[in-house]
């Protein structure tokens, strides 16, 4: 595996699974990538057609396919996106890839179709493309990307061969940004990623954020003073609505720091040191906190009110750290 892949960090064993099954032959006629945006299930899902299409199976970017790929012309391999306006991949999308699939490849021994946005999908294009997955060609190999493989009908999911994509190490997370001149802020980055490396290069390449966690900072010691900071805290959001998720993130690595630090563990969070709020704090009420801040992060997406979210967040979060 170490001639494979290359490049791309993390997801061994996704890369492992896919190795065996080009050393064996037993290539499925169907993939899904699942994974939130920015884990990397493009990426992923690119290499594994460059792959595919390689004289040696092993994107080796000397041999000519290869070359195509890499410049992204090679006509084996077709990415299908939803038309301009449009938010998800249509039936009548789904069935013009009828003729193009019954085609046998150009020049490679497989023809790899990409399918983006899979979660969007209806079911009258799921019921288009179950028809080509129930009887596939055998050099056809299609590749589903989504972020909740949920969405999948039955039988198309029965069909396919479903690979999760796994959060990222710190380890990994950090040799990313080194590798793209982000050393000095990675700690203070991963803290805030969720495993999620796309994640963590847009955070680094927010000029606010580093200014915006040293804020969240400050506001954190707030959660512990007087009832009447609670005004302040609440302003703070309203004044920041446009940063609200970023800020929920921030607090959250705080929460889970608490949190671990309780369970013996060592601090691990750039700039916040967490045992000053050890002796104010519980294991029970840090855990409360934090999944009342995922709670919270799942709300703001819908369409409730902001002012009223806000409040509620912050005297349910107090409440449960039991100040």
């Amino acid at each position: 595996m170490e001639q494979r892949f290359e490049g791309i960090t993390g997801q061994n064993a996704l890369k492992e699974l896919l190795c065996r099954s080009m050393d064996s032959g037993r290539i499925s006629h169907a993939y899904i990538f699942e994974g939130d945006a920015g884990m990397g299930k493009k990426t992923l899902a690119f290499s594994f057609a460059r792959h595919l299409v390689c004289e040696h199976k092993t994107a080796c970017r000397l041999c000519r396919h290869c070359k195509l790929s890499m410049s992204g012309n090679h006509p084996d391999i077709i990415s299908l996106t939803p038309d301009e306006g449009k938010q998800a991949v249509s039936v009548d999308n789904i069935r013009s890839l009828y003729e193009t699939v019954m085609v046998k490849p150009f020049s490679a021994d497989k023809k790899v179709i990409i399918i983006h946005g899979c979660e969007k999908m209806g079911a009258p294009a799921q019921n288009a493309l179950l028809k080509m997955l129930e009887e596939p060609p055998s050099y056809v190999v299609f590749l589903l990307l989504t972020t909740n493989s949920s969405y999948f009908l039955d039988t198309v999911l029965s069909r396919s061969i479903k690979l999760s994509l796994q959060p990222y190490t710190d380890e990994e997370i950090r040799a990313v940004l080194s590798a793209n001149g982000f050393q000095s802020a990675a700690d203070a980055v991963i803290s805030c990623a969720d495993g999620n490396v796309g994640k963590a290069l847009s955070l680094v390449s927010n000029d606010t954020f580093l200014s915006l966690r040293d804020d969240v900072i400050a506001l954190f010691s707030l959660f512990f003073k007087n009832k009447s900071d609670l005004f302040e805290i609440t302003s703070y959001f309203e004044k920041n609505k446009e940063s609200a998720g970023a800020i929920l993130d921030i607090l959250l690595s705080f929460a889970r720091e608490l949190v671990f630090l309780h369970l013996g563990g060592d601090s691990n969070v750039n700039d916040f040191d967490g045992r000053d709020f050890l002796d104010r704090t519980t294991l029970k009420g840090s855990m409360a906190f934090m999944n009342n801040i995922i709670e919270y992060k799942k709300m703001l997406l819908s369409n409730a009110n902001y002012s009223l979210l806000v409040n509620a967040f912050v005297f349910s979060s107090r409440e449960v750290l039991g100040w």
